[in-house]
């Protein structure tokens, strides 16, 4: 019946986070280190929130108005003539 769950959850892990599991499970296995499966359940979980917020965080680093970005190459271009 374990096996069956561990099979289940590592085959619903989403693509995303399926390099992050395969280096965790590879270093637990060099460094004989067990890994459980509510650990490793836990561990995805904690990456899928790090990845959430840091892709929310990029959007919002990335996602000013169009305005601030017009104002941006504005200055940007008023510098460039400057520099002549």
């Amino acid at each position: 019946m374990q096996k069956e769950y561990q099979h289940t959850v590592l085959k619903s892990i989403p693509n995303k986070l399926a390099k992050f599991t395969s280096q965790l499970l590879t270093t637990a296995r060099i460094t004989s280190h067990i890994v459980d499966t509510e650990m490793l359940i836990n561990s995805i979980y904690e990456e899928s929130k790090w990845l959430k917020n840091h892709h929310m965080h990029n959007q919002q680093g990335q996602g000013g108005s169009k305005k601030d970005g017009q104002a941006n190459e504005a200055l940007a271009a008023t510098r460039s003539k400057e520099g002549r």
